[in-house]
């Protein structure tokens, strides 16, 4: 003790050599001997210099310098919060906070889907050494899939490790293949395809899609054939012939919708599809039809028309017209057809699959066929006949009556015909004895009264009705040949050309001018016949046969003349 009490021993150290008691120290005590002293708060991997020291009352000894190397510590880090970026790709890091005494030579963050606490065994990333903030890409990761993330940072002590963040990667579209498309048939084929990869979420839907336009989608047509991941084969249907398609396989999962690579295919073409329009008379000898090709099968129509033939199904080996190409409505006239011959009517299409047939109709250009007999109020009996689609009267009216019962004015009187509004009828000549199988002779207002002239379900032809008879004899040129009675038992010598083709049987038997005067010299030369039909005021229409000619003449006639009426059935 130097002779002296020692009153304060310990130790002292400091970074720099020769410590004393101003540095950092410790108290142990008092007096001589062994003492043993705890040193804190050093630093991880410094230098310290120590001495002991001792104090009397002639000051402070101290012994000798010893040195001491402070072991390093670990490294503290912090791993940062990790965030997807895609679905293989995400972003992390962390922060050294403290080197732990030595410095880092590596820094980093490592991960794993198995474990919850991933260590550099695991995946992970090297990013720079030292301390402070860093940050990390994760690459190379599965879509869908769940990791533990923890920064990491290494110095001579050893590896720390930041506490483990969780990190779900969002899910990617799914791999998908498309097959080869196979079994192919006008309406259907056989496609599918292949996913090889769900993309980390469960595959909820998959099949085909197709289109007419490139690059089909699921809103387009579409299969749905299952879920789940493999190989699955898709039933096309729905298709038009001899169209080109698009098609694609597709899957969808949680992501979305992934497709495979397009595929091209063309359907097989049909036959032509069609429809036969019903076919109505023209002339006695030809009547008009056609058709209607709503599809031409994926191939184009390269001939269409109508056939016929005096059998069933007829075929374009029979007869049959050629009105032109491609798809859409059609008219034909067949021609150089017989009366009164029952015809059966196909439309028919043609492309380079073949020739198809519409429905069937029937129809029979009728010519001079004995219908039904009729009486009128008067108890008169005519014959008739169906000419086309019409049946007329052979022999001309008669009656003196309204069909109601109301007598029709006879007015033999040229003073009392000449007065116009009021239906009126005479017998040529005022001789009904001797004109009486002419018929009678009526005004204009007779024929078209409302009471109706014409016995019950008959009725005076308009001038459209006269049109149709005289366009189904041939036209106004010929028709007066085929209406006019045969010879000269009613008309003059002059009627050579009547034949009465058509069982009409039209006389003549002159007319009643408008002033009341009889057509004397005209008797033998003309039959003239009223229409419903007015024209103006004072005239209306009427047509006229002619012993010299064949032809049959329209006219706009006074409604006051005197004519004959041929009644044509409702």
């Amino acid at each position: 003790d130097g002779g002296s009490i020692i009153t304060a021993r310990g130790i002292c150290w400091n970074t720099l050599q020769t410590p004393t008691t101003l540095n950092s120290k410790t108290s142990d005590g008092t007096g001589t001997g062994t003492f043993i002293s705890s040193i804190t708060g050093l630093t991880p991997g410094a230098i310290y210099y120590i001495r002991a020291y001792a104090i009397n009352g002639s000051g402070t000894a101290y012994g000798n310098q010893v040195t001491l190397v402070v072991p390093a510590q670990l490294p503290i880090v912090t791993t940062a919060t990790a965030t997807a970026l895609s679905s293989t790709t995400a972003s992390g890091g962390g922060n050294v906070t403290s080197d732990g005494g030595a410095a880092v030579s590596s820094r980093g963050i490592c991960w794993s889907s198995a474990s919850q606490t991933p260590t550099t065994a695991d995946s992970k990333t090297s990013d720079g050494t030292g301390t402070g903030a860093f940050n990390s890409s994760m690459t190379a990761l599965t879509p869908g899939t769940t990791y533990f993330v923890s920064a990491y940072a290494i110095n001579s002590a050893g590896t720390a490790y930041g506490s483990a963040v969780t990190l779900t990667i969002p899910a990617a579209l799914p791999t998908v293949t498309t097959n080869q498309v196979s079994n192919i048939t006008a309406t259907t084929a056989t496609a599918g395809g292949n996913i090889s990869n769900d993309g980390g979420s469960s595959i909820t839907s998959h099949g085909v899609c197709w289109s007419t336009s490139q690059t089909p989608t699921i809103s387009n047509s579409i299969t749905s054939d299952g879920t789940g991941t493999g190989a699955f084969t898709s039933a096309v249907s729905g298709l038009s012939s001899g169209t080109t398609y698009y098609l694609r396989a597709y899957a969808t999962n949680s992501a979305g919708t992934a497709y495979g690579i397009q595929q091209t295919f063309q359907s097989l073409a049909i036959a032509p599809i069609l429809t036969t329009g019903a076919p109505s008379p023209v002339t006695y000898l030809s009547f008009s039809g056609g058709g209607t090709i709503s599809s031409d099968g994926g191939s184009a129509v390269t001939a269409r028309g109508i056939c016929w033939n005096t059998s069933t199904a007829p075929i374009v080996s029979n007869n049959f017209t050629t009105d032109g190409t491609g798809t859409g409505i059609f008219s034909s006239t067949a021609s150089a057809l017989s009366p009164n011959t029952l015809y059966f009517v196909r439309a028919y299409a043609t492309n380079a699959m073949g020739t198809s047939y519409g429905n069937e109709y029937t129809i029979t250009l009728y010519l001079n066929v004995a219908d039904q007999t009729v009486m009128d109020i008067d108890q008169n009996l005519y014959h008739t006949v169906k000419i086309g689609n019409q049946v007329w009267m052979v022999e001309n009216l008669k009656v003196s009556r309204f069909n109601n019962g109301v007598a029709i004015p006879n007015i033999p009187d040229v003073k009392n015909w000449v007065i116009p509004g009021t239906g009126a009828y005479c017998w040529f000549n005022n001789d009904i004895a001797t004109n009486f199988g002419y018929g009678a002779l009526y005004n204009w207002w007779a024929s078209s009264d409302a009471r109706n002239v014409a016995p019950a379900g008959w009725h005076v032809p308009t001038d459209a009705e006269w049109t149709v008879l005289t366009n189904y004899l041939g036209g106004e040129p010929t028709a007066g040949s085929l209406l006019k009675e045969k010879g000269s038992t009613h008309w003059s010598a002059a009627n050579v050309d009547g034949t009465n083709q058509s069982g009409f049987t039209g006389i003549n038997g002159g007319s009643r001018f408008a002033d009341g005067s009889f057509d004397l010299n005209g008797f033998y030369e003309f039959g003239v016949f009223w229409s419903s039909t007015e024209d103006t005021s004072d005239l209306a229409a009427s047509r006229t046969l002619f012993s010299s000619k064949g032809s049959v003449s329209r006219a706009s006639s006074s409604k006051l003349i005197g004519m004959y009426i041929r009644c044509v059935k409702d």
